[in-house]
């Protein structure tokens, strides 16, 4: 029979203080990308060699973030469904 992982304090506190550092550097790249898109409108194209028609808008990067975040936050509770196995409300 398999023992339950147990991880030691010294892990976990690891693990914390790296995820506050990933905040802290989410927060910090959020900051740059909000000056760099200070006073530009939501229809100003930029250009985008991937892009089909070589350009996007700023309406289309935010909305394909924001999909993007909704994709990787349901994966992400999925796992959490199977370790814990409740559900979101």
């Amino acid at each position: 029979m398999r023992r339950p992982d147990r991880r030691p304090a010294q892990d976990r506190r690891r693990q914390a203080a790296d995820a506050d550092i990933n905040y802290l550097t989410f927060l910090a790249e959020t900051a740059k990308c909000d000056a760099a898109v200070a006073g530009r409108g939501l229809d100003e194209f930029a250009d985008d060699a991937k892009a089909p028609t070589g350009k996007v808008s700023l309406r289309w990067v935010y909305i394909h973030v924001l999909e993007e975040y909704a994709q990787h936050t349901g994966h992400a509770d999925l796992i959490r469904e199977g370790i814990d196995g409740t559900t979101g409300a």
